[in-house]
């Protein structure tokens, strides 16, 4: 999970603006809504795509309240539903779909009908994507708004692509569980990079890679920073459950996975721990993601039988942040159901505990952006050169899946003048296999 970049303080979270964005010539762009065209969902297996800008240009007459609530024109098109009489006699509807390219943006996406709001997805954290379904969409005609929350919005203007296409519920037989599928995605950022904003009160001094946090908790000195992402491309939601104890007296710190079953039924079982920190003041997950890096040879090859270093296993919130690009358009994509700041506050309670629930929604990625604390292998006194970037989800498998091959992935990276003020990290081809594998 990545926090967007605002002004806004939350639940200990200090963020500051960092840029002004990739601010757009709007001679270039033109007007929104003529770059958008219609949606026409007639097809059981075809998707239909559009695309557009959303702007914070001045609301306009004709638009809902929503739009004009957040003080924008929204763009709009037109979604056409054709389909046959009896297609929902499979649970299911029309799914609409947006997406943009980072998170120091915020849109909305609305659906109006005859006049009337029918369905909505807004959030202004950590997302890039967003999402509804119309359950058993009637034939016709619908309105659909996309607003730019510029509150929550570095830039003036924002293109994104919009989607719709049929998404049916699992089938119910045979019951089974419906299990999620955790797949690691190449990292696209290794940098020794400063981050030039606080988050949880922590900073890293000029000229410096490491946070305040990292230098006094590990020892940090050299720090190079990535990204980890990894998608949940199973039939069923990854979710867990803290159990945070109401008695003081009790130490106990279990999380608990939640298993969805095809006919509606959900089990919980054992899913490992969580531990409370201090300086950042939540919860997080013990070991969920790990990192290493190993010596690769010329030919990009992995050499030895040992990492040269690794990072923490580490994890933040998880969250549904992106559509992953691999199931943009394609069946098996649910709905937006796991949104921050929700993973960091009590969602529930009983007489015993109080309850952090977060997860990954089927068709989702979830991202940790380089610049979060904790997000670093510590590349102190290593030599310059050529390393396997390893990264793996779930490396002590405590979550149940159908397929744990593919937790893992690699990227091939080139560290240059380590040890001095010119130290250099880049990403340089695909990795080789993962070790094990």
């Amino acid at each position: 999970m990545r926090p967007r970049i605002t002004s806004s303080t939350l639940l200990g979270f200090s963020f500051g603006l960092v840029a002004c964005g990739a601010g757009r010539d709007r001679d270039l762009i033109g007007s929104s809504e003529l770059a958008l065209s219609d949606l026409t969902v007639s097809s059981l297996d075809n998707a239909s795509f559009t695309s557009g800008v959303a702007t914070n240009d001045p609301p306009s007459g004709g638009q809902p309240d929503v739009c004009s609530n957040l003080g924008v024109r929204c763009a709009q098109f037109n979604l056409n539903v054709s389909l046959t009489s009896n297609v929902w006699h499979k649970p299911g509807g029309v799914q609409v779909a947006i997406r943009w390219a980072t998170d120091d943006n915020a849109l909305d996406l609305y659906v109006y009908k005859n006049g009337m709001q029918v369905a909505k997805a807004e959030g202004f954290l950590a997302a890039i994507s967003e999402s509804l379904l119309l359950r058993n969409a009637a034939n016709g005609t619908y309105q659909v708004y996309v607003a730019l929350d510029a509150a929550n919005s570095l830039d003036p203007s924002v293109p994104f692509d919009a989607e719709a296409r049929v998404q049916f519920d699992p089938a119910v037989n045979p019951v089974r569980p419906l299990l999620p599928d955790f797949a690691m995605r190449p990292q696209t950022t290794v940098t020794f990079d400063t981050p030039v904003f606080p988050f949880f009160g922590d900073v890293a001094d000029p000229g410096q890679s490491c946070y305040h946090g990292e230098i006094s908790e590990d020892g940090a000195v050299e720090c190079m920073r990535f990204e980890q992402t990894f998608a949940n491309i199973g039939e069923g939601a990854a979710e867990l459950r803290f159990f945070i104890p109401k008695d003081p007296n009790d130490s106990s710190h279990n999380v608990f996975a939640r298993t969805f079953y095809s006919d509606g039924s959900t089990t919980l079982t054992p899913a490992g721990t969580w531990e409370f920190h201090e300086a950042h003041q939540h919860y997080h997950y013990n070991n969920f993601v790990v990192s290493s890096i190993w010596a690769a040879d010329s030919k990009g090859r992995r050499v030895g039988t040992a990492p040269v270093r690794s990072g923490r296993k580490v994890s933040f919130c998880m969250e549904d942040e992106r559509i992953d690009d691999p199931k943009w358009g394609k069946a098996g994509v649910g709905v937006r159901h796991y949104i921050a700041p929700d993973c960091l506050v009590f969602a529930d309670q009983d007489a015993l505990y109080n309850y952090i629930v977060q997860g990954l929604t089927p068709g989702w990625d979830d991202i940790y952006e380089w610049y979060l604390p904790g997000q670093y292998i510590d590349v102190n006194g290593v030599p310059s050169g050529d390393y396997v970037l390893e990264t793996t989800a779930d490396p002590d498998n405590k979550l149940v899946e159908p397929n744990e091959d593919n937790n893992c992935g690699t990227v091939l990276i080139r560290l240059t003048n380590l040890g001095t003020p010119e130290h250099q990290a880049q990403i340089i081809g695909p990795g080789p296999g993962c070790h094990g594998h």
